[in-house]
This record gives structure tokens, C-alpha cells and sequence, in this order.
């Protein structure tokens, strides 16, 4: 199985998994439940219900693809290209699985973020991720920026494509010079603000590591 396929066949598989676990219970899109909907349709049942569906369907398919990576990179000797998607293939899976973090952890990390009032939009899926990285100890202040792009959604179209424009001008100026990341630096100078990175699903850290934020859940 190549890496296309594995990777469409995790999506598939997560999406029908979770999907046929809510479907009879569900009027809307599940990835449009949010703060408002944890809890008050049927309680706790509906909580570890949410949850459960949500461990078991990335458990399944990572259970099933991951080997199979694994398999194909020690079997092949790969070009770096073909080692570099391997790896970024085989870390997203990690990233997206909730191995070793039991249910009850999930259900009262959401519990205690939904009691922010300005968290009540986030959706139940990202909200599972957020509480994830806090159960694994992420830095604080990328867990922050990372619950302030959540509550930026839906992004304006247009801000949104102001500073796609503007950041792809600079990384193309960038890179000619061989420079990818953006630095604390380029914010301190205004070169680029954290606002416009954000827009962009980007966070420096203090490190100057950039992250790329998530969000899986459909915002209208």
C-alpha cells in the first residue's frame, strides 16, 4: 500500500468509523458539535459515547496502516523525498491518534475547557485534540494559540486570503536566501504579525519553531 493510499484510506476509514457510530443519534454533521451540545442531549452517556467513537475509530486504523508503513520503510531503500513523506505520514497518524489517554481524561479535560464561555464554539473534535495536548504536556503558550485560531473560525475569506498573499511573498524572498521558518524575530521587526500567522494555521514558538495548528471540526 503506497502512501496516497494509506493515507486516503485512514481518512475513509476515521470519517465512516465515527460517522456510523453518531449517525442514528445525529441531525447534523457530527463535526459541527460544539460547547453547546456536550452534555445536554442524553449527559454523560452522550459524552463517553462522543469520546469512545473517537478512540476506537483512530485506534482501528492506525492499528491497521501503521505497520504497513513501517513495513515499507525498512523494505525500501527510500529517496530522502520518499523518507520525508513516510515520516510526515507516519507522525500525522501519531499525531491524530489518542493511544494511552483513557476516556475519563477526555471527558473532564472538555469539561473543564467548555467552562470557558469563549471555548463554547470550538467543536467536540478539536476540542478531543486540544485536551490531548495538554494530557501530554505541549507548551502552554501553543496550546493557547492554538485555542485562539479554534476561536477565530470561520475565518474571514478575506483576511484569510490577505495573509496567504503576504506570507507566500515572503517565503518565496525567504527562501531564495534559504530561510523557511518565521522567527520571533520577524514578529518583533513587523516584518509579519502573530495575527496574520495565525490566519495562517501557524505558531512560532519561543524557540522560533513553527507549528501548524489544527482544526478538523466544520465551522460556519
Amino acid at each position: 500500500m503506497n502512501i496516497r493510499r494509506s493515507v486516503v484510506f485512514y481518512q475513509m476509514v476515521a470519517s465512516l468509523f465515527i460517522f456510523s457510530a453518531f449517525s442514528q443519534a445525529q441531525t447534523k454533521d457530527i463535526f459541527e458539535d460544539d460547547g453547546t451540545n456536550w452534555g445536554l442531549d442524553s449527559g454523560d452517556t452522550y459524552n463517553l459515547g462522543w469520546v469512545k467513537g473517537v478512540i476506537m475509530g483512530t485506534s482501528l486504523v492506525y492499528n491497521e496502516i501503521y505497520p504497513s508503513l513501517e513495513r515499507m520503510f525498512k523494505n525500501k531503500k527510500p529517496t530522502e523525498f520518499y523518507k520525508t513523506s513516510l515520516e510526515y505520514t507516519a507522525n500525522k497518524m501519531k499525531g491524530l491518534t489518542l493511544i494511552g489517554i483513557t476516556i475519563g481524561q477526555i471527558r473532564d479535560g472538555i469539561d473543564v475547557l467548555y467552562k470557558d464561555f469563549s471555548n463554547r464554539r470550538i467543536r467536540i473534535i478539536d476540542a478531543i485534540f486540544v485536551v490531548k495536548m495538554q494530557i501530554e504536556g505541549k507548551d502552554p503558550d501553543l496550546i493557547q494559540a492554538q485555542l485562539r485560531y479554534l476561536r477565530m473560525h470561520p475565518i474571514n475569506d478575506k483576511a484569510h486570503e490577505e495573509a496567504i498573499n503576504k506570507i507566500s511573498a515572503l517565503m518565496d524572498k525567504r527562501i531564495e536566501k534559504g530561510l523557511y521558518d518565521f522567527t520571533n524575530e520577524d514578529l518583533i521587526n513587523g516584518i509579519i504579525t502573530e495575527q496574520e500567522l495565525l490566519f495562517y494555521g501557524t505558531f512560532v514558538d519561543k524557540n522560533n519553531v513553527n507549528h501548524n495548528l489544527f482544526c478538523y471540526g466544520y465551522y460556519k
